[in-house]
């Protein structure tokens, strides 16, 4: 698989798992409280984002991935 085939997967992948967060039942269901009704997931990505989901997301996905300055060839 080239590089750019597995950055295009790779990217899909994060998307994905990112997506399933911001329709988590728990996210629906903060979100549902702040706004006051049944959330629209756009109204469910914002909150995800504003509150932290996305930050937090990032920092998880970047400690579980090896690191390319760990100084080995």
């Amino acid at each position: 698989m080239g590089d750019k085939a597995r950055t295009r997967d790779e990217l899909a992948d994060h998307l994905d798992q990112q997506i399933e967060e911001i329709k988590s039942p728990f996210n629906l269901w903060v979100t549902g409280e702040e706004v006051g009704h049944e959330p629209t997931i756009s109204e469910a990505a914002i909150h995800y984002i504003k509150c932290g989901g996305a930050s937090d997301f990032a920092r998880r996905r970047q400690s579980s991935q090896p690191s390319l300055s760990s100084g080995s060839p």
